[in-house]
């Protein structure tokens, strides 16, 4: 009585950890190309706005599809690529794809969606995109994509 619970715990001995090899993780890609960021939400945005800007690339926020188009048409020469959201009020990334590949065909597009969209290949090659990208976006996945893009 009043003893309570008795337990017994058995641990393996085991030899001391082994150094484990350390991998240096590949650096990403870095560049110098001049980029057009389009998202309706300021935040991701700016927060793809600044990962570019940290490996080299220069970029332009726009929050509006319309306002990214009147500066391609404006300056078409400016600019090397074009990351676009797909989901935008008023003109959604595909229409404005559409738009610029009106004025260049061969103008270099990414497209960032959300899992919520079902975009489908067939969908991308109408509309000439080169890669999609699902949020939530890394650093990496960014990096390695507009690089891919950018030298294809």
């Amino acid at each position: 009585k009043n003893g309570g619970t008795v337990f017994h715990v058995y641990l393996p001995i085991v030899s001391p950890l082994r150094e484990i090899a350390k991998v240096k993780p590949e650096p990403l890609p870095r560049g110098t190309e001049h980029i057009m960021v389009v998202d309706d939400e300021t935040t991701i945005a700016d927060m793809v706005k600044r990962m570019l800007e940290k490996f080299g690339y220069k970029a332009d926020v726009f929050n509006t599809p319309i306002s990214a188009l009147n500066a391609f048409i404006q300056n078409p020469e400016k600019y090397d690529l074009l990351i676009t959201d797909f989901t935008m009020p008023h003109m959604n990334g595909m229409e404005l794809a559409e738009q610029i590949h009106i004025l260049n065909e061969k103008f270099p597009i990414i497209m960032i969606s959300g899992i919520g969209e079902s975009i489908t290949t067939k969908t991308l090659d109408k509309y000439l995109i080169k890669e999609l990208i699902v949020k939530p976006i890394t650093l990496k996945t960014l990096t390695e994509v507009v690089h891919k893009v950018l030298k294809t």
